[in-house]
């Protein structure tokens, strides 16, 4: 019996999957187009491999061209080197764009100065690797600049609390100042996937994850720092489990040092995700996100032996009551047909099961009008969701939210429209938040201010453009963002943008 489990085992390691095995980007245009064309997914883990899908050849131009210029301009990366048993594709990467804020009394140029490169590489159909490098000179609007100034690093000071400098842009990094009002900042990001047969699949680095069908996840999202991480899917028939283990750093400077600069405080992250699909249109899911502590900027404590555990509902049994330990649990359900699915996500903070975070979506892709996109959503997340009995526990990474951006205490109805004819596009998206009893940073361990308030936010931004390449997502673009907020005073922001990009990582700025 046992040479028979070892043979079925050793036969499963060994079997080919004869495909790809980089990772399909998550930005919303790949995303978009992947859940289209996939109405039913074994898992909305994100991201995949491609050989799961093969979302960019299947979206790639299928124009025939006669240079070579408008062969890369349109179809290809700019150097793809094949061979027998690998295969290397090189392209820049950049966001190049230049506005102003129309609505700003002291009127700035606005810009976006973002230069890099990535690498993917395939080798022998089951193993590659990726990385990609970004270096980055912004100046953002007056609302964006004030909340990524207020969740800077913390550095203590003589008197037990923290001052807060540098910024700390959403899905980037930290910063340092530029240009007075401007932020430099570069960051890294690379993964290393295996796939040794179809059911099995090992990947890890520094990247980013979004788990969800929504715009969206009140589970995990990317709009946080890119964190190192190691990652096991199993996949088999209508049953997925993805198992994820990270570590965190909340941006807290410990008061001790023996280096040039102090190290940050950490914690542990780890989470499972299991999803099940009994029927083709329907798949239910189910989700564990928990933050482990290992000590504060003074002390240090081991790893509690249960985060090592692979498993579904044990983890929080074995450590009920912890105060080392805050949990998430959530209940995920995807309804899809051909060209409509529905979507929900339930989020409960373990601890405080009396309330919970409720999302509402729908996605039409109506099969008439090719290249069109509607989506509705609803996101209900009230206070404490998110919160940790131990703050430093708190639902956060980097100072900023694991799951949504507003952290929690809000209501929010989003609108999207997306419609894409030949080569050009045109975007269209209305978020609007109803705050009650909110904190600008609800989830960072030390605020820059504990005062509560209720606010109301409309957030409108529409984009035209014409992609060149759907595989990078190269484009030029036009767009115009109108938002308002209403906090004892009213503020207006009203700015034209244009630029050219390669959008292969989401930035989110609607919050």
């Amino acid at each position: 019996m046992i040479k028979n489990w070892t043979l079925y085992v050793f036969i499963l390691l060994v079997s080919s999957s004869w495909s790809q095995q980089t990772l399909e980007p998550i930005d919303l245009y790949h995303k978009d187009r992947l859940w289209s064309l996939n109405p039913a997914l074994p898992s909305s883990f994100l991201p995949q491999p491609e050989s799961q899908f093969a979302l960019r050849k299947i979206i790639s131009d299928s124009s025939k061209q006669y240079y070579i210029l408008t062969q890369k301009l349109y179809k290809e990366y700019l150097f793809e080197i094949k061979g027998d048993g690998y295969r290397i594709d090189i392209q820049p990467v950049l966001d190049i764009g230049r506005g102003n804020d129309k609505a700003d009394t002291n009127p700035r140029t606005l810009f976006n100065n973002t230069r890099g490169f990535s690498v993917d590489i395939d080798l022998l159909e089951k193993f590659s690797l990726s990385t990609a490098y970004y270096e980055n000179q912004n100046r953002f609007t007056l609302y964006e600049h004030g909340y990524y100034n207020s969740i800077g690093e913390r550095y203590p000071s003589s008197d037990t609390t923290y001052r807060i400098e540098n910024a700390v842009i959403p899905g980037a990094a930290r910063t340092k100042p530029f240009k007075e009002d401007a932020y430099d900042y570069g960051y890294a990001i690379g993964t290393v996937v295996y796939r040794p047969n179809p059911y099995l699949t090992f990947m890890g680095g520094n990247n980013q994850s979004f788990i969800g069908r929504g715009y969206r996840s009140l589970f995990l999202s990317d709009n946080s720092v890119p964190s190192t991480y190691i990652r096991t899917d199993i996949q088999f028939q209508n049953l997925s489990y993805s198992i994820y283990r990270s570590k965190h750093f909340s941006l807290l400077r410990r008061p001790f040092r023996t280096t040039v600069e102090a190290y940050y405080e950490q914690n542990l992250f780890s989470s499972q995700f299991l999803s099940y699909r009994p029927a083709k249109w329907l798949q239910v899911s189910y989700f564990e996100g928990s933050k482990w502590w290992i000590g504060d900027s003074v002390s240090t404590t081991k790893v509690d032996p249960s985060y090592y555990l692979p498993l579904p509902f044990v983890t929080q049994t074995i450590t009920q009551n912890d105060s080392n330990l805050y949990s998430l649990n959530g209940l995920q359900l995807e309804f899809s047909f051909a060209s409509f699915c529905a979507y929900s996500q339930l989020a409960i903070n373990g601890t405080r099961t009396d309330k919970a975070a409720l999302q509402l979506g729908v996605r039409i892709y109506p099969p008439k009008l090719k290249g069109l996109l509607f989506q509705m959503e609803y996101n209900n997340v009230p206070d404490g969701i998110y919160s940790a009995s131990r703050n430093r526990l708190n639902y956060a990474a980097y100072n900023l939210p694991l799951a949504h951006p507003k952290g929690q205490s809000f209501q929010e109805v989003i609108v999207r429209m997306s419609y894409t004819y030949q080569r050009f596009y045109i975007d269209a998206k209305w978020v609007h938040y109803t705050l009650e009893s909110y904190q600008n940073t609800p989830l960072v361990v030390s605020p820059a201010s504990s005062d509560r308030f209720t606010q109301s936010v409309f957030h409108q931004q529409l984009e035209i453009g014409y992609r060149f390449n759907p595989r990078n997502d190269l484009k030029v673009f036009a767009r115009h963002l109108f938002r308002t907020e209403n906090v004892g005073q009213f503020e207006k922001t009203q700015v034209l943008m244009l630029g050219l990009s390669t959008a292969i990582l989401n930035h989110y700025n609607d919050f």
